[in-house]
């Protein structure tokens, strides 16, 4: 029998927050009792709790001992920042700088108009070290926001203890080839490919990605797909914002393609013509290179991508047939060398940087430069929300771009350049950032078809990039999330002006040459 392993966690908040505290306690209980399988016990430690057992020659100094011995800290603020409680963040804070634990995590809780200043001191300390905490409404935003956080955390252990690594330390050397510097751990590496190829070998690694079966196979299939499919969308931007835009059939048929053809559309067809009519001049310079080797059958780029899209044909139609435990195992041996060689091929993403801009505020007096300050996100393997003020200039608002180079900083310095940077949208959207949080996680929708059915509304179609594949006998997948954008949409209102994007930037594409 395996070991239950216990992890730490350390709650830090002032008097005034006791009710969700106890929310917090009654929850963590409920998160015992789901992971009592996986042998994981969360050991919750607050102070009202651990009170009657501190020292009388100084309780701060007891209580920074299980700050020190935490796997994670939470802070919880509303009103105010008391001495103490500020203390701890500071000592778990300076901990994590020397020893890298605990995580941290801190929650804002909407504060009232007579907040204190403690408040406010201590969130501009929190934006000196870099550290940028979330807001919460109630006790279930709460806990709906951490529990994210634990099942991400319980990914990262997973990935670095359990997962054979062979593989993915593989891709390091093409990275470190490009000059891209990138650590010596299955997360580091991951992280490299970004947001939204990232995600998607990070569920390959739970431990539903790994199972012996042929839904084990299909989280390497969508890792394959999800990546063709990015590089289709950073063509297909290009496409949309061309003066001269090209008549190309597989375009069209890209455009109005209906129900689930989005599932097993020809993106290959689709990446290598977008490619050719952008010609020399594309934003993403590798790709030539990429879709000249793609192109031509007598490469092992071709033979594999012909591997990974067979496979997957045929795990879609229910026509793999797996008699015993070694087929099975060769099977899935055989995808995932394929795959490992797709991904090598791609690692030029990792020069490049998503970025989710949820909001542009001008900030400016009379006498005074124009400064536009960007509410944004960094979608490179973990989210990393900020904000960051470029002068003179600004990006497109709640949308997701492209930059060159992987230093964020460095990109945005030169956004009065257009051609520095390329806009996903309204193809790729992040609908967290239509949201009142501006730090809310990512949510990443892709553009999946457009309809008009006879005596219906015309309506466009967005799949949430991590969804699975469906497989024969699966039934419905509760992860799985899509959602329709009407020309008058009641429920979110945000989604009409989505609509009129769309209208306008794929209209010119919707009929086919004569």
């Amino acid at each position: 029998m395996s070991s239950m392993k216990k992890i730490n966690i350390f709650l830090a908040s002032s008097n005034e927050l006791k009710s969700e505290r106890d929310q917090f306690e009654i929850e963590i209980y409920r998160k015992n009792k789901a992971w009592l399988s996986k042998d994981v016990f969360l050991q919750l430690d607050v102070w009202e709790d651990m009170s009657s057992r501190m020292s009388s020659t100084g309780s701060q100094s007891e209580y920074n001992k299980f700050v020190e011995k935490a796997d994670i800290f939470v802070f919880l603020a509303y009103s105010k920042v008391g001495m103490y409680t500020a203390e701890e963040f500071e000592h778990a804070f300076g901990q994590f700088q020397e020893t890298c634990k605990p995580f941290i995590f801190t929650y804002f809780k909407t504060p009232p108009a007579n907040a204190e200043d403690s408040l406010a001191e201590f969130k501009a300390k929190l934006k000196e070290l870099k550290h940028y905490g979330a807001n919460f409404k109630n006790s279930d935003d709460l806990w709906n926001q951490f529990n994210k956080e634990l099942e991400h955390l319980e990914l990262e252990e997973f990935v670095a203890n359990y997962w054979d690594k062979t593989w993915i330390l593989s891709l390091r050397d093409d990275l470190i080839n490009m000059g891209v510097k990138v650590g010596n751990t299955p997360i580091e590496i991951i992280q490299q490919y970004g947001w939204l190829v990232g995600s998607l070998l990070f569920k390959m690694c739970s431990e539903v990605g790994q199972e012996f079966n042929l839904r084990g196979l299909s989280f390497m299939t969508e890792a394959y797909q999800g990546s063709l499919r990015y590089l289709c969308y950073i063509q297909m931007a290009q496409i949309l914002q061309m003066e001269d835009k090209p008549k190309l059939d597989i375009v069209t048929d890209f455009v109005k393609m209906e129900g689930n053809r989005y599932q097993d559309f020809d993106y290959t067809n689709l990446l290598l013509s977008t490619t050719a009519a952008i010609g020399q001049n594309g934003f993403v310079k590798e790709m030539n290179q990429f879709t000249e080797e793609l192109s031509d059958p007598d490469t092992d780029l071709h033979d594999y991508a012909k591997t990974l899209e067979d496979k997957r044909r045929k795990l879609q139609a229910n026509n793999i047939a797996v008699e015993d435990t070694a087929s099975l195992r060769g099977l899935l041996d055989e995808y995932q060398a394929a795959l490992v060689y797709w991904l090598r091929k791609i690692s030029f993403l990792a020069k490049y940087q998503l970025v989710s801009v949820k909001d542009i505020n001008l900030n400016y007096r009379l006498g005074t430069s124009k400064k536009f300050l960007h509410k944004m996100g960094e979608l490179h393997g973990s989210y990393k929300p900020g904000d960051l003020q470029v002068e003179d200039s600004f990006t497109f608002n709640k949308s997701i771009l492209l930059f060159k180079g992987n230093d964020l900083a460095t990109s945005m310095s030169n956004i009065q350049d257009q051609h520095s940077y390329l806009s996903l949208s309204p193809l790729v959207i992040d609908q967290s950032a239509y949201g009142d949080d501006t730090l809310q996680t990512p949510e990443i929708f892709y553009y999946k078809g457009y309809e008009k059915p006879e005596g219906s509304k015309r309506r466009y179609s967005f799949a949430k990039y991590t969804n699975e594949l469906v497989l024969a006998g699966m039934g419905e997948i509760k992860s799985n999330d899509a959602f329709q954008v009407f020309d008058q949409n009641n429920e979110y209102e945000w989604r009409n002006d989505l609509f009129q994007q769309l209208e306008s930037v794929l209209k010119p594409f919707k009929n086919k040459t004569a």
